[in-house]
């Protein structure tokens, strides 16, 4: 079991145990609000806890005591969760904060190649920003052809991911993401920067897998050019 999953089930029964006692003491008014407060840590995060009307959600408290243990006001609890979280090298905080990162630095990098290319596109905070929910990385103004394995695709956008495309994770991201973006959009390509299975390459219609942008582009042909003014016709629908 992953050490930051076991805090999270130790921090559980610790929470429970906090209310099931709380409610206890309240329901037999054997002590006052003060004895309460004596329980509750700096930033009150067991305070409204056990409150017995408009507690927070469990889950999401949980999540802030592992992402700030010091809030944490029992000792021995805090040494023991600070302690998973530091042998946790794959759920820990950090290591969410270091995915974050090269999540960022590989989107920055398909930033400076498609403008290298000079291609016209809007990035995911451009579209949000116009009113759009479900949005790729980027979103190419103008779609391009691109030729791979001799075979001539045309992509509408470009999702970037900062992962290894293996088939769960693929499946995951066709069901939530890409399958609404080739609704959405039209087809498009994915990069998974650190490699894929050959199974997901060809997938799902309209979802071209690479695990890099490909150095020969072309623009639109005339032989191509009444599909994307299709394409962009439905887009403006939209």
């Amino acid at each position: 079991m992953a050490p930051c999953l076991l805090a999270r089930l130790i921090l559980q029964c610790y929470l429970e145990y906090l209310r099931s006692d709380t409610s206890t003491e309240q329901s037999n008014s054997k002590k006052d609000e003060s004895e309460l407060d004596s329980l509750a840590t700096g930033d009150g995060i067991f305070e409204e806890y056990k409150r017995p009307i408009h507690r927070p959600n469990m889950a999401s408290q949980i999540t802030a005591l592992i992402r700030n243990p010091d809030a944490i006001d029992d000792g021995r609890l805090r040494f023991e969760i600070r302690s998973c979280i530091l042998s946790d090298d794959n759920y820990s905080p950090l290591v969410e904060k270091i995915r974050h990162s090269i999540g960022l630095e590989m989107e920055l990098k398909l930033f400076d190649k498609l403008t290298q290319l000079n291609l016209a596109f809007r990035t995911e905070h451009d579209l949000r920003h116009a009113g759009f929910h479900k949005t790729p990385d980027f979103y190419l103004s103008v779609p391009i052809q691109l030729v791979i394995d001799g075979c001539e695709l045309v992509i509408n956008w470009v999702e970037s991911k900062a992962s290894f495309g293996d088939l769960t994770t693929h499946d995951r991201y066709c069901q939530e993401q890409f399958r609404i973006y080739v609704q959405r959009y039209g087809p498009g390509l994915v990069i998974y920067w650190f490699g894929y299975i050959l199974p997901i390459k060809h997938r799902d219609p309209g979802v071209l897998v690479l695990d890099h942008f490909p150095h020969y582009s072309i623009t639109p042909t005339s032989s191509t050019r009444g599909l994307l003014f299709s394409i962009k016709s439905i887009y403006n629908a939209l």
